[in-house]
């Protein structure tokens, strides 16, 4: 067997390992969170990762008072996806049609908190880039 071979061999064996022991999964927090938001892909985050968020908020602007339970950051996800909200930009211009039009759509209270509040907003922007 040549020595090409065996190298192509060996990388495969190794990669077959690393697969089945699982690969390690980044940190979710707000760095990874900043990087979606830079690439406009919100809809990709996850509620550890708005939780972190919010802790970052929190530590900035108190007064803000944005600690998300579990619960609270999955609602902000659930809510993403379901109106397509991939950017920074879309969320703002959603809160502002929504204005227009009081009660047609219930935003979870913790993302109009991060959004609306505007010391809140400008942590929130400067996470995301």
């Amino acid at each position: 067997m040549r020595t090409s071979s065996k190298l192509l061999l060996a990388s495969l064996g190794c990669a077959t390992m690393l697969w089945m022991a699982g690969c390690p999964q980044p940190p979710e927090n707000e760095i990874t969170w900043g990087i979606k938001a830079v690439r406009g892909q919100l809809t990709t985050t996850t509620a550890t990762e708005w939780q972190a968020v919010a802790t970052k908020v929190d530590e900035a602007v108190p007064e803000a008072d944005l600690t998300l339970t579990q619960v609270e950051a999955q609602a902000i996800v659930d809510f993403l996806k379901q109106y397509e909200l991939d950017s920074q930009e879309d969320i703002n211009a959603f809160i502002a049609q929504v204005e227009q039009d009081p009660g047609s759509v219930e935003i979870p209270p913790a993302l109009l908190n991060m959004f609306g509040d505007a010391a809140a907003a400008a942590v929130v922007n400067q996470l995301g880039g």
